[in-house]
C-alpha cells in the first residue's frame, strides 16, 4: 500500500498510524475489487457496445477496433499495456470533439483536454480552462460519458453560478453525440 502524508507529517507519525490501524487497512485492501488484466478473449464495454479482445500475434497492426472485436497484435506479454495505451488514445479521440462542441454550446472556452489514469473520479476542471478525464470513462455507458462532459464543460461557463440543470438549459441538445 502507498501512504500519502501531508507536508507537515513525519514518517514516524505515519508508521505509528499504520501500526494502530493495520487491521482496518488490511480489511480495506481485501475489499478492493480484483485488478482487471486485459487478455485474449476477454470482453469489455466501449460506450455501451460489447467488444471482445482478440490477440493476433502474427499481424502487424497494433490495436484496431473492427466491428465488435478489438484486434491486437504483438507479443502476449505486451497485450494489456497495448490495449490500455490504445484505450487512452481512443478516449481522447471521442471526448475532445464532444467536449469542444458542448463548451461552444455553453459559450465557454476549453484550454486543454488531457486523459489520465485517475482512480477516484471521472474528470476534473481547472480555473485555467483545462479539462482532465479518466480514460476508463470510455468503458461506461454513453450517457455517463455525456453527463460527465456536460458537468465539466458547465464548470467552464462564464457565469458559473448558472447550473446546467436549470429550467432554461437544454440538456438534450448538449448530450447528443
Amino acid at each position: 500500500a502507498i501512504i500519502t502524508l501531508p507536508p507537515h507529517a513525519s514518517k514516524t507519525e505515519a508508521l505509528s498510524l499504520v501500526n494502530e490501524r493495520v487491521d482496518w487497512i488490511v480489511d480495506k485492501i481485501k475489499g478492493l475489487p480484483p485488478k482487471i488484466t486485459l487478455t485474449d478473449g476477454q470482453s469489455l464495454t466501449l460506450m455501451g457496445q460489447l467488444i471482445t479482445i482478440r490477440h493476433r500475434p502474427d499481424l502487424k497492426m497494433g490495436v484496431q477496433l473492427i466491428g465488435s472485436e478489438m484486434i491486437t497484435s504483438g507479443k502476449i506479454e505486451h497485450l494489456h499495456r497495448r490495449i490500455v495505451d490504445w484505450l487512452k488514445k481512443y478516449t481522447k479521440e471521442i471526448i475532445a470533439p464532444r467536449a469542444h462542441n458542448m463548451a461552444s454550446q455553453l459559450e465557454c472556452k476549453i484550454n486543454r483536454i488531457s486523459i489520465r489514469d485517475t482512480k477516484s473520479r471521472w474528470g476534473s476542471c481547472s480555473s485555467q480552462g483545462n479539462l482532465s478525464f479518466c480514460w476508463r470513462l470510455i468503458m461506461t455507458p454513453e450517457w455517463v460519458l455525456n453527463l460527465s462532459l456536460l458537468h465539466l464543460c458547465s464548470c467552464r461557463r462564464p457565469t458559473q453560478c448558472t447550473s446546467p440543470w436549470s429550467a432554461d438549459h437544454n440538456t438534450k441538445k448538449t448530450t447528443q453525440s
